[in-house]
């Protein structure tokens, strides 16, 4: 489950549900930073943290394949 809201320059902000490798299941919110690379490709430079858990925190960069 994902519940997402975009705004007009494209950033997003999102909460999600993870279930881990011991059938835990973790949530956690994120906001990504949309960038439009030279070759085409879209990036996404994220922050996120979890909500239950350890609470921690990071930041993440995901690219288009």
């Amino acid at each position: 489950m994902v519940d997402l809201k975009a705004a007009e320059n494209g950033e997003l902000d999102f909460h999600y549900q993870h279930l881990d490798k011991d059938g835990q299941v973790r949530i956690g919110k994120c906001h990504s930073f949309p960038n439009i690379l030279e070759n085409g490709k879209i990036e996404l430079q994220e922050k996120w943290q979890w909500l239950n858990g350890d609470l921690s925190s990071g930041e993440s960069v995901v690219v288009e394949k």
